[in-house]
């Protein structure tokens, strides 16, 4: 089975992970603009900052301070990124102070005129950060070496219309999944689901996030919601570095 992440508010099929070519550099006398996006539970990040090609954004100069020589004349630059998720800005005004929207894709609403200080031949990381609804587990932690039988969430919006909802349970400090488990009931009011417990036995003690994903009918998968849960009784080896962070993408390199 295979899960896309998306959003309530719009279906979008992402593309996970980065594509192999190489970004080309931005244009010295403008600028290029890389769209991202990365998905959150109770403002922890369950995914790493992903790519997000091939949607439509809006950019609009807005100033640039006093006494500050500029190059490029051209106010806006609209368009749709590429398989890169790039889009080419040359022969814009710079340095400046740009307004971005984005007007098509899972972020349409979510990132909305927000502005960034461009300098001249740099490439801005444009990214939306979309924020599930808070859920509630049945259990706050757990020893992966002897799990309940099974596992409930509570919340609003779950639906078996295409199927059952499936729970992912994400390790909040890397984004990997390490297990998943398709409910096995669902009340009809889609406010509570029951699921076997997964295997966790491998999963290292730590923080965890449980996501909760509706089947829709193109046989994708939207991510709703989800709650917090911590493993025990698995310690990583004496010497073990902890997993490293998702990557932070910065604004602008």
């Amino acid at each position: 089975m295979k899960l896309l992440l998306c959003v309530p508010i719009a279906l979008a099929l992402l593309a996970f992970g980065c594509p192999s070519s190489t970004p080309p550099p931005p244009p010295p006398d403008g600028f290029s603009v890389q769209t991202q996006y990365q998905e959150f539970v109770n403002e922890i990040p369950v995914t790493p900052p992903t790519l997000l090609p091939l949607v439509n954004i809006k950019s609009t100069y807005a100033f640039t301070a006093p006494g500050v020589p500029t190059t490029g004349t051209l106010r806006d630059c609209d368009g749709f990124t590429d398989t890169l998720a790039i889009l080419q800005c040359p022969a814009r005004v710079v340095p400046g102070t740009w307004v971005f929207t984005f007007l098509s894709g899972p972020c349409v609403g979510i990132s909305d005129n927000t502005s960034f200080d461009i300098p001249a031949g740099t490439r801005l990381g444009y990214r939306c950060e979309i924020h599930h609804r808070r859920f509630f587990l049945s259990v706050g932690s757990l020893d992966v070496n002897a799990p309940p039988a099974t596992v409930s969430l509570t919340g609003t919006g779950m639906s078996s219309a295409y199927g059952m909802p499936v729970i992912q349970f994400v390790n909040t400090s890397s984004g990997v999944i390490v297990a998943s488990t398709t409910a096995t009931s669902i009340n009809t009011e889609g406010t509570w689901i029951q699921a076997t417990m997964p295997n966790v036995s491998s999963a290292y003690s730590g923080q965890y996030v449980a996501v909760v994903y509706n089947a829709q009918a193109n046989g994708t998968f939207l991510g709703i919601g989800g709650d917090w849960i911590d493993f025990y009784g698995n310690d990583p080896p004496p010497g073990d570095p902890p997993p490293d962070d998702p990557e932070e993408t910065p604004i602008i390199y």
